[in-house]
């Protein structure tokens, strides 16, 4: 199992189990958590962007 499918695993594991919000979670595996989701925020934030300047040359190309 590469990185990355151990740490979409995790997340996924986590989110279910709403690792994040229970109280005996080890500080270093809630920054992990957190650290995760302020990636996905991020990459979602550069698709939407994107998607938005592909959208603007569409309209200027005609």
């Amino acid at each position: 199992m590469s990185t990355r499918e151990a740490t979409k695993k995790y997340f996924l594991q986590a989110h279910q189990t709403h690792i994040c919000r229970k109280a005996l979670v080890s500080p270093k595996e809630r920054q992990f958590c957190t650290a995760i989701k302020i990636k996905i925020h991020h990459a979602a934030l550069q698709n939407k962007q994107k998607e938005t300047f592909s959208q603007q040359d569409k309209h200027r190309q005609i």
